[in-house]
């Protein structure tokens, strides 16, 4: 019997490597997919987020510049980097701030936006009025339908949960725009 045992055993390990090894195999970007809220599939590309599906976008940016960073005070000022804008309007803080847009350097369309002041990160706790943030997909290389962006909360140091943030699209710009009350990484979806 502890043969049998040890044939069920490894046949049951077998079957399980199998499983994760074709769950690795991932999906194109342009496959269909249906099914429960999960934090991934595939390729890292595609997302569920709220019950719906998205597609983070990519692209190779024209502009290899690796930050930009500003000191902005009461009276307000813009960032912009690679096609991307950050405004940050009058009043939306109240002392001299450094702001730091970074976009991401491995071909996402996504940003990593800083607000200090000293060694206090001011822009995870928000502003006094909302700042806008437009990100250009006129650079990315697998949007199908513009009408179907929209700009992404990456919650945690991953691309794994997304969170909708209402955004506006402008075609002739080829940017998608958010009001945003706090700092974080944002990117660019197709729904």
């Amino acid at each position: 019997m502890p043969g049998q045992r040890l044939r069920h055993v490894s046949l049951v390990a077998l079957a399980l490597i199998g499983l994760v090894s074709a769950c690795e195999g991932g999906s194109d970007v342009g496959d269909s997919v249906t099914g429960p809220l999960v934090p991934e599939f595939g390729n890292g590309l595609s997302k569920y987020a709220h019950g719906a599906h998205y597609t983070l976008l990519r692209g190779q940016r024209p502009d290899g510049t690796p930050h930009v960073a500003e000191w902005i005070g009461r009276e307000g000022g813009v960032l912009r980097l690679a096609g991307h804008r950050l405004k940050i309007p009058a009043g939306a803080v109240d002392a001299p701030t450094l702001f730091l847009l970074v976009p991401a350097a491995d071909g996402y369309v996504e940003v990593k936006l800083q607000a200090l002041r000293g060694s206090t990160d001011v822009g995870e706790k928000g502003f006094r009025k909302p700042v806008e943030l437009s990100l250009t997909y006129g650079w990315a290389t697998n949007v199908t339908n513009p009408r179907q962006l929209l700009i992404v909360h990456l919650v945690g140091d991953s691309r794994e949960h997304l969170e909708p943030v209402k955004s506006l699209l402008d075609e002739s710009s080829r940017t998608v725009t958010a009001r945003l009350k706090h700092f974080s990484r944002y990117a660019i979806a197709q729904n």
